[in-house]
C-alpha cells in the first residue's frame, strides 16, 4: 500500500453509482458506508441511502484493499480521483513492474574458506574460462590438422588467434586441448 497522488479529475456523481465493486464512503461526519451499485448501506445503522444523497458531504472513497480511491479536501471543494483509482481492478490484480533491480547483500558472497560445499556453489556458478594454447606447443604442423583433431575428438568450436608469439587455439570444450598438453 504505497501513498497515492491525487489527480486533477473530478468524480461525478455517475461514475460513483456506475462503480460495479464494494468501495467505502467516509463522510465528514466520521461516519462510513459501503456503496455498490449506487445505493449506500450504512456499516453502523444498516440502513439504505441513494448515493445523490450523499455526494456532497463524502470525505474519501476507499477500496476493499484500504486504498483512498477519491478524496476531497474539505466540504467545499471537488471530489477528486487519485491514482489508486485508474489501478483499481475488481476481477484482475494489477501486475507492477519493477524498475529496480534487488539489492545484493555483499555478506552473503563471502564465505568461510573452510566451508567446501558453498567454496563449490560459487565455482559451479562462475563463468567458465577459455582456455588459449599457443600452437606451437601442440603437436601439428598446420592450422587445419589442429582443427581436425580437435573436431574429431568433440570440440564444437575451433577458434584460432594471431598473437606477437604466433597463434594460440581456443576450443570449446577445452577437454581435448588440455589432453593435448
Amino acid at each position: 500500500m504505497g501513498k497515492v497522488q491525487v489527480m486533477p479529475k473530478e468524480l461525478t456523481l455517475e461514475e460513483l453509482a456506475s462503480l460495479d465493486y464494494e468501495v467505502y464512503v467516509k463522510l465528514f461526519d466520521q461516519s462510513t458506508y459501503s456503496l455498490k451499485n449506487g445505493i449506500a448501506l450504512s456499516l453502523l445503522t444498516q440502513k439504505e441511502h441513494p448515493v445523490s444523497a450523499l455526494y456532497n458531504l463524502i470525505k474519501n472513497i476507499k477500496g476493499k484493499d484500504k486504498q483512498i480511491l477519491a478524496k476531497r479536501k474539505s466540504k467545499f471543494t471537488k471530489l477528486l480521483k487519485t491514482s489508486a483509482f485508474y489501478d483499481q481492478s475488481p476481477y484482475i490484480p494489477r501486475k507492477r513492474t519493477k524498475n529496480h533491480f534487488p539489492m545484493v547483500d555483499q555478506r552473503q558472497s563471502i564465505h568461510p574458506l573452510n566451508d567446501l560445499k558453498h567454496y563449490q556453489k560459487s565455482l559451479k556458478a562462475s563463468r567458465a574460462k577459455t582456455v588459449s594454447v599457443p600452437l606451437q606447443d601442440l603437436p601439428f604442423e598446420s592450422l587445419e590438422k589442429c582443427r581436425e583433431y580437435l573436431i574429431a575428438h568433440g570440440c564444437e568450436t575451433v577458434l584460432f588467434y594471431a598473437t606477437k608469439q604466433g597463434f594460440s587455439v581456443v576450443a570449446d570444450p577445452s577437454t581435448p586441448l588440455e589432453a593435448l598438453l
